[in-house]
Parts: structure tokens; sequence; C-alpha cells
């Protein structure tokens, strides 16, 4: 009973937290799992937030027509339209589209000032600050519609947009500063991954709100305060690096600050950046992969697969580099072709099952599940090229990676205007040849070792030794395999040889005619 009674104090400088409890009894749990979890539960309730107008645009406005399919109509449906019952608000088609995109507009020009904001000011209170605005503007929304005028409401959305555009690069500067290599693939795609869990509940607990308490704003005021209860808990379990929090084991901080490179805030080297090979391929391989996440949108309770598939390919993928010596690069590089090539080709299968819905569930399933390794290959590649610019590498790629948001929509609506099935046939071409593209350049180009630009000054010299005496070690390496693979050739040649000659010796002693035996004479 004597820790209940243990005083809890906080500061805003830092929101230490001497004696909780709470943390008390996971101490057993590593700080960069929590941290881990803490991205996670951060990602589910910012995607929460984006989803809850989604969802709640049908009981908004007054009425919502959409389209059908001409091919296989839905049991119980009309050939050319549905009729939805909604609230009191015109909007028309074109206001509710302007709605929806003004939230990727926001979420495109976040990207850049959250990196760089997360590696100045450091990923923490970056974070927190969009996801507090963002929870902020979620609870004011249903004051916004219903007495603003509708341009709005894109204005709120734009806000959340930017405001939430901090996420990635923030989660990826407090990764890369509390997880090792060894554990990177695993503990990167359970938290980036996250948006695809974070996508079903926010489509599920929005419905589920608003269906029970028939008032859709509610979905609005729970997405909110789950976003101000989170930006609470965040502030005091999480801190931007292991020799800041002041609840890590010293073991642990010892294991960190052995397996990872010391972080150092840097000018940032803009034009060393933004030429450098390796960053340009994750750029080009974001836009390639996120034509086909935007195709799959439309399908979104499968992603719960996806997330799960890529935390396993994620601890399969360290489990190789760590025991097995697989090579960095070329297992990124692999695990990023399957993830395109895999779930491209069972989505260009599907448009050809016709009307066969359990064929396409299944073909569209697999594919959802296949993309999971693009998380433990891609998705944490920039941490081997940089400690200092985490957050400013993964706004440019996410910066990119909006290009297949605004683009795969237009390639839908012109390669399939008509919503037929051998339209969608020359989309999922379209998409395939197109993302096969990108990541084959991505393939040949990838990068998984650190750049120079990213080393302090004082500590380049060091740098460039340990890299020449990697290369060396490497080069000894291939020479010793070539010597041992020569060696096994020259002893295959050798066997080879001896064979032969026995069987040339066997030859010649069966040519030769038996000498008769002569019996002795009797005596």
């Amino acid at each position: 009973m004597q820790d209940f009674n243990r005083d809890i104090f906080l500061s805003w400088d830092g929101l230490h937290v001497n004696h909780c409890l709470v943390l008390s009894h996971v101490g057993k749990i590593s700080m960069r799992v929590i941290i881990a979890v803490c991205c996670v539960t951060g990602v589910i309730v910012g995607y929460g937030q984006r989803q809850s107008f989604n969802v709640a645009i049908t009981r908004i406005v007054s009425a919502t027509v959409r389209n059908a399919s001409q091919d296989c109509p839905l049991k119980n449906e009309t050939l050319f339209s549905e009729h939805i019952e909604g609230g009191q608000h015109d909007w028309n088609e074109e206001m509710q589209g302007y709605m929806l995109s003004a939230f990727f507009v926001g979420y495109f020009f976040g990207q850049i000032p959250g990196g760089i904001s997360a590696d100045l000011l450091g990923g923490r209170i970056t974070y927190v600050s969009g996801v507090g605005l963002s929870s902020g503007l979620t609870i004011l929304f249903p004051w916004i519609i219903n007495l603003l005028p509708w341009y709005w409401v894109c204005i709120g959305r734009m806000l959340i947009g930017i405001s939430q555009g901090v996420t990635y690069p923030s989660m990826s500067s407090l990764i890369a500063l509390w997880v090792p290599p060894s554990e990177r693939s695993t503990l990167g795609a359970f938290s980036f991954a996250s948006n695809s869990l974070g996508a079903v509940l926010g489509n599920f607990i929005s419905g589920f709100v608003m269906s029970h308490t028939r008032y859709w704003p509610y979905s609005f005021f729970f997405w909110g305060g789950a976003g101000i209860f989170w930006s609470l808990c965040f502030l005091i379990w999480a801190y931007d690096s292991p020799d800041k929090h002041p609840h890590i084991t010293e073991r642990e901080k010892q294991f960190l600050k052995a397996e990872m490179a010391r972080f150092v805030r840097l000018k940032v080297p803009w034009r060393r950046l933004l030429t450098d090979k390796g960053i340009w391929s994750l750029i080009i391989g974001q836009i390639g992969h996120d034509f086909t996440v935007y195709l799959m949108m439309t399908n979104m309770p499968k992603y719960f697969r996806l997330y799960l598939c890529s935390v396993v390919s994620g601890r399969v993928i360290d489990y190789g580099i760590k025991r097995k010596r697989w090579n960095v690069k070329w297992t990124r590089r692999i695990a990023t072709w399957i993830s395109f090539l895999l779930p491209n080709s069972f989505l260009v299968l599907m448009t050809y099952q016709e009307c066969h819905k359990i064929e396409v569930s299944i073909l569209f399933t697999l594919a959802c599940v296949l993309k999971g390794p693009h998380f433990a290959g891609f998705k944490v590649n920039h941490m081997d090229i940089t400690v200092n610019f985490n957050g400013i590498v993964m706004s440019l790629i996410n910066t990119s990676g909006c290009v297949g948001g605004f683009v795969a929509p237009l390639i839908v609506s012109y390669g399939a205007p008509n919503n037929r099935l051998y339209e969608w046939k020359r989309v999922a071409w379209i998409i395939w040849f197109l993302g096969g593209f990108f990541t084959t350049y991505y393939l040949f180009t990838a990068q998984a070792k650190r750049s120079e630009w990213d080393v302090p000054g004082e500590e380049i010299d060091e740098f460039r030794a340990h890299n020449a005496k990697e290369a060396a070690e490497i080069q000894e390496r291939k020479t010793q395999r070539r010597e041992a693979k020569e060696h096994r050739r020259e002893e295959r040649r050798e066997k080879t040889r001896r064979e032969k000659e026995i069987k040339d010796a066997k030859k010649r002693n069966g040519n030769v005619s038996p000498v008769p035996t002569v019996s002795p004479p009797e005596m």
C-alpha cells in the first residue's frame, strides 16, 4: 500500500514523474517498447480524428448519391444509385470533395515543417503539439460545421491535416533515438504500420459511437478527448532520448548507448541531403508504394491483416540481420520488392475474376497481407542513412508520397469513369507499371549505410576510418568466399578426375581375358 501513497508531481518543462505507480509496474518492460506503443496509439488517435469526418458526413449532409456498379450490382442495390438518409446541410458533391481533400492539402504542407521541428526541438514536443492542436480542432468541429459557412469546414480540415503532418517525422525522430539497428525492423514496422490499424479502428469506432448515440458530434468529442488524454500520457511516459528519460534502467541505457550512434544537433546540410542517391531512392520508392496504398484505401478493414504481417516481417528481418548476418541493404531492397510485386500482381488478377466475390476477397486479402514487408524494409530504411536528420528525411519521403495520393484518384477517375470491370483492369495495370518503375529504381539504388553528411565534423575522420575498415573486412570476406568457392571447385575437379581414372582402369581391366586356372596334379 505504500506505493499507492507515493507523490506524483509534474512540471511543464520536462513533466518529470517521480515514483510513478504505473511505470513501477511496467518496469520489466523496456522503455523503447513503451515509446513504440505510445507512437502506435498516437497514430490510431490521429486516424480516428481524420476518419470521424469521413464517417459522419453521411449524417451531416441532407443526402448522398453514389454510383453503383453496373457490372456486379449488390443485393438490394438499385442499378444506378442509392439514397442515403443524412442531416440538414445541403452540401453538393463538389463541396464535399473540397472538404474531404482539404485534409490532404494540409497534410502535404505540414510534413517538412514537422520534420524540421522534430530535429531541432525534439520529437516529443513536436508530436504532442500536433496531436494537441488536432484534438482541440476535432472537439470544436461540430460547432464549425453547424455555425460557420462550408468553406470554414475546409479550413478546419486543412488545419487538422497540417497538425497531423508532423506525426511521422516526429515518430521517426523518436524511434531513431530509441530503437537499436538490431530491433529496427520489428519496432519500426510495429510503429509505422499502425496507420492500417488506425484506419480500421477509426472507421469502426466512429461508426459505433454514432450508431449507438444517434448523434454524430459525439464521434468528434470521443476522438478529441482521446487525443487530449493521449497527449498527457505521452508527456509522462515519452522522452526525446534515453539520456533524458528519468525512469529508464541503467542496463537499458548502457545497451542503447553501446548499440546506437550518438545524436548531435547539426546545421541541416540541405544541398548534400537533397543530392544524396539514397534519399532519392526513398523518395521515388515512396511514390511507387503510395499508388497501391491509395488504390487499396476503399477496402480499409483488410488492412488489419497488413498490420500483423508487417510486425511478423519485421521480426523475421531483424532475426536474419542479427543472427544470420543478412546484408542490410539487400534485405531492405528485397523486402520492398516483394511488398510491391506480389500485392500488385494479386490486384491485377483480382480484376479478372469478374463477379466472383469469394475469389476477389481471397486475392485482395493476399494483396493486403503481402504488403506488410514494406514497413519492415523500406519504411525503416531512412534510419540506416541518418541519425541526426530522421525527422527531415521522413518529411521529405512522406511529402513525395502525397504525389501518389493526388495522382491515384485522377488515374481512377479517368481510367474508370463508368466504374466498369474492363476499366478497372486498365487502372490496375497502370498502377502496376507505375509502381513497378518506381520500386525497381529503389531496388537498384537503395542504400543502407550512414551518409557522411550526417556525421559531425569532429567524428568524420573516425567515421571514414571505420568505413574503410568495414570495406576492407567486406573485401576480405569476399576474397575468402571466392577462395573457398575455388577450393571447392578444385576439389570437385579432382574428385571427377579420380573417378574418371578409376572408371578407365575398370574398363581396361574388363577388356583383359581372364587367366585360366590350372588344377594341381593328383598325387
